[in-house]
């Protein structure tokens, strides 16, 4: 309890753009890199959409094809957004 309270109280830093799709490549090619598990898993948790890197679809295809297991979960952030950002 001591860590999740921990983990609550930590600061959140907020940037512009999420790539779902950069980190579902990026986990992608770890894979066949050294000790080989009986599944492939990518864990994914993030509080935007996908705004940079390529199309999701296209990446999360290409994970399917290759056997790798997805898993998203989505985080409610009700932080306001910074000052400038809401105009974008």
């Amino acid at each position: 309890e001591r860590f999740a309270a921990a983990v609550d109280a930590a600061p959140r830093r907020t940037h512009l753009y999420t790539s779902i799709s950069g980190a579902i490549d990026y986990a992608a090619r770890l894979f066949g890199q050294g000790f080989e598990g009986t599944r492939q898993v990518v864990d994914i948790s993030g509080d935007g959409i996908n705004n940079s890197g390529r199309d999701i679809g296209q990446a999360r295809g290409e994970a399917l094809e290759q056997g790798i297991i997805l898993n998203g979960l989505a985080v409610l952030d009700r932080t306001p957004p910074p000052a400038g950002l809401a105009q974008m």
